[in-house]
């Protein structure tokens, strides 16, 4: 039962995620100080996606260590 129901999830995720690259395959340009790169939309977006998932991680990740002890204590705004 919950493995029919996790099969039809992944397959609605994949068929939404394909919906979404094929709607949006049109080139952007990309331009940032000196460079310039053009890319498709789902491809910025993707990336942009997954820089957010990895910085929310990472920042999961040092801020659940502080609290269990192991990084010393940063000063909070105000407290020097």
């Amino acid at each position: 039962m919950i493995r029919n129901k996790m099969l039809a999830a992944v397959i609605t995720g994949f068929s939404l995620f394909g919906v979404f690259v094929f709607q949006n395959m049109a080139a952007v340009d990309l331009r940032f100080l000196f460079w310039k790169v053009s890319l498709s939309a789902s491809l910025l977006v993707l990336a942009v996606f997954s820089g957010g998932v990895l910085a929310g991680w990472v920042l999961s990740k040092l801020t659940h260590r502080e609290k269990e002890g192991r990084l010393p204590h940063l000063p909070r705004e105000g407290t020097m």
